[in-house]
């Protein structure tokens, strides 16, 4: 059941559509009180809405944009998350609330850095990489591919764009900077790496372990 970013009635109507299906087959669905309500509906128009409103903002940036491209495909992504919590609804099946959240949060995150100054990636030499230019001293050693993991990092929620994280399959990322000239400059700030001993895997959000490694 695919649903483009629409504004909230499209949303309301597919809605309406899956609860008309659950009260007919009498599926045992877990309503709030009171209202006869069922809070992950809630949750999948708040969703849809922020889907909706940021890519609605990234659309209208600029096409040179360094990450227009990036945030369009990361947006897509969450919607088709979305997608699949109203088909598993239409076909009987719980969903997580908690994972509906954080694909909020996340979307907000986006929407942050749509909203925000431009994002630029930096290296200013303090873990290395930049030949003529030692690196501080008791400084993380920044990884030879810093660039690309940097391509694949997610903003963290709440964060306005200037913390971001991504992990290479191993150990976890974390790019963190702030405003400089009209942009938002970050840079590579540390890795969970042992070797590094810059960041403690309990540093990293849980919501960043859980989307990023699953765990």
């Amino acid at each position: 059941m695919r649903f483009p970013v629409s504004p909230a009635p499209s949303l309301r109507r597919r809605v309406a559509a899956v609860l008309v299906a659950m009260f007919l087959t009498l599926a045992p669905w877990n309503l709030s009180r009171g209202e006869g309500e069922c809070p992950v509906f809630a949750l999948i128009e708040e969703g849809s809405d922020g889907l909706f409103a940021a890519r609605r903002r990234v659309m209208d940036l600029p096409s040179a944009h360094p990450l227009r491209n990036r945030m369009l495909a990361q947006l897509s992504a969450e919607q088709a998350r979305l997608d699949a919590a109203l088909d598993a609804l239409a076909n009987g099946n719980r969903v997580n609330t908690g994972e509906l959240e954080r694909l909020r949060a996340r979307v907000g995150a986006w929407e942050d850095v749509a909203n925000g100054p431009p994002v630029r990636y930096v290296n200013p030499g303090h873990h290395g990489g930049v030949p003529d230019l030692a690196p501080i001293k008791g400084k993380a050693q920044i990884p030879t591919d810093h660039a690309r993991l940097w391509e694949r990092a997610i903003p963290e929620p709440g964060s306005g764009g200037t913390t971001w994280w991504t992990f290479d399959g191993t150990e976890f990322h974390r790019f963190m900077g702030g405003i400089e000239g009209g942009f938002r400059v970050v840079h590579w700030n540390g890795t969970t790496a042992a070797a590094a001993k810059a960041i403690r895997v309990n540093d990293v959000p849980g919501e960043i372990r859980r989307f990023l490694a699953g765990r």
